[in-house]
């Protein structure tokens, strides 16, 4: 397996699904939820048939979900 960031990311997911990956004034996220936003707005862009090499424009404001 290649050590790109996905890689390294859901590397971390298996072995602290419960630790806190992100924390913030507001709120806080542990890796199994994180990975579950992550895998829920994949879903969403194949579902509006965005596929690899497509261009989209992505607005996030400042938060955890960025």
């Amino acid at each position: 397996m290649s050590n790109n960031i996905l890689n390294l990311f859901l590397e971390a997911c298996k072995k602290h699904p419960k630790k806190l990956a992100i924390i913030d004034p507001q709120q806080q996220i542990t890796f199994e939820q994180l990975q579950q936003k992550i895998i829920a707005k994949a879903n969403y862009f194949t579902q509006k048939d965005i596929q690899a090499g497509d261009r989209v424009l992505v607005f996030i404001p400042m938060s955890v979900d960025l």
